[in-house]
């Protein structure tokens, strides 16, 4: 009983949501097992566990969202569609409870006093600065449906608005840093439950790249994407790289999560990124160090509009530089990296555009009548080019690959 009337919310406890916020909470430290791991450290991490109205919420709880004005932010925007037609309506009409924690993040230095121990456990008071923001880790959309809810309920009562800014809600607390406090992040959302891909590929190269982390936190953080994943952080990487290198064709086309999408766009950065697998992948590439192969791909890329330019000057005409071309010139790149080698003993922009450029002549053998004229900008027009050139199916582009490759050692052969 002392413990129950200890963590119930008191008066004096909670102080003004401009300035401290101090409330009753339970302390606890979990590790975890390095046991089987040689050389491991153990880790700690400090929870402090109590419940907050939604009214501290709004005013004090902030979210590191991606945007144009945070472009480091490792948040997307909430989903309206889910707040408003499933989590109102639970709100509402339904059960009402969100008996799962918030978890939030003081950046900010804490004040504890225990006051009594249980169970390996203190309960005490915790004091929060009035300069500390609320960081929401995982719990936005719960937020939100509330503050919604309240703004619906606010139509027909003002009274019963108010109620709904004092619902409590359970909340966890960290006190780690922003990098640590995105790792949590990646966990409760990636790993439990999908989190957007574009955001997704964030994050990992974030976390991946991150380079004044310790090295057992680095390490650690490691441990927590699977291998098959790590992939999409150096493939990530390396459109950063394309993307904002003076010398790319690319450069500010690529449109970053959290920016408006503006006229200078003509992919999205997951896009590409996703479609450099077929290089990152490959056992060549896969060890290469980031910054060598982001230029040889921005040689490449410079090639290939020196071939087709109207691409680039009028994207939206063309698919090159959809999903289609994308993936089909990176599955190619491969082939002519080995064959720029072969043919001049090194890799430059100059013999790449060489190699490519016989994809524009005639091979009347082709097997594939698509593709024994040659291939000029007309071929990727969007509307009027063959299917094999505008088709987004996987398998059609594994096809169209294959023919570019089988084109461009039948001219050369027959130029030889």
């Amino acid at each position: 009983m002392a413990i129950i009337n200890f963590i119930k919310f008191q008066p004096e406890y909670m102080a003004m949501m401009s300035g401290d916020i101090s409330v009753p909470a339970i302390r606890i430290v979990q590790r975890n097992f390095p046991y089987l791991s040689d050389g491991e450290e153990q880790t700690e991490t400090e929870l402090y566990i109590t419940a907050l109205p939604l009214k501290v919420l709004e005013e004090r709880g902030d979210i590191d969202r991606r945007h144009p004005g945070n472009p480091e932010g490792y948040q997307r925007e909430p989903n309206a569609n889910r707040i408003n037609n499933e989590m109102v309506k639970y709100l509402t009409g339904e059960i009402g409870s969100y008996p799962t924690s918030i978890l939030v993040n003081v950046r900010d230095s804490v004040k504890y006093e225990p006051k009594e121990r249980f169970n390996g456990m203190e309960l005490g008071h915790l004091t929060i600065p009035a300069s500390a923001k609320l960081i929401i880790i995982d719990g936005q959309h719960r937020v939100e449906s509330l503050k919604q809810a309240r703004r619906l309920i606010g139509k027909i009562s003002e009274n019963w608005a108010k109620d709904i800014e004092e619902y409590p809600l359970p909340i966890t607390i960290l006190k780690v840093d922003r990098m640590m406090e995105m790792v949590h992040f990646y966990i409760v959302n990636a790993r439990q439950r999908s989190v957007p891909t574009d955001l997704a590929f964030e994050l990992l190269r974030e976390m991946v790249y991150r380079r004044t982390l310790p090295q057992n936190v680095a390490k650690s953080i490691r441990g927590l994407i699977k291998p098959s994943e790590l992939w999409k952080a150096k493939a990530m990487e390396i459109t950063n790289i394309i993307n904002e290198d003076s010398r790319s064709v690319w450069r500010g086309r690529l449109q970053r999560v959290g920016e408006e999408r503006e006229e200078r766009h003509i992919a999205k950065a997951k896009s590409f990124a996703q479609s450099l697998q077929h290089i990152v992948k490959d056992r060549t590439f896969s060890n290469m160090d980031d910054r060598i192969l982001a230029q040889l791909l921005i040689d490449y890329w410079n090639a290939i509009y020196e071939l087709y330019p109207e691409a680039f000057v009028e994207p939206g005409q063309y698919t090159i530089t959809t999903y289609t071309g994308l993936n089909a010139f990176h599955m190619l790149f491969p082939f002519v990296y080995s064959t720029c080698v072969t043919l001049r003993g090194n890799i430059t922009m100059d013999v790449m555009r060489e190699v490519l450029s016989h994809l524009k002549m005639d091979t009347p053998d082709h097997p594939d009548r698509e593709f024994r004229g040659g291939v000029g900008i007309s071929k990727w027009e969007k509307t009027t080019s063959p299917l094999i050139f505008r088709s987004t199916q996987a398998r059609d582009v594994r096809t169209l690959a294959e023919n570019l490759r089988l084109k461009i050692e039948l001219a050369m052969e027959a130029s030889s």
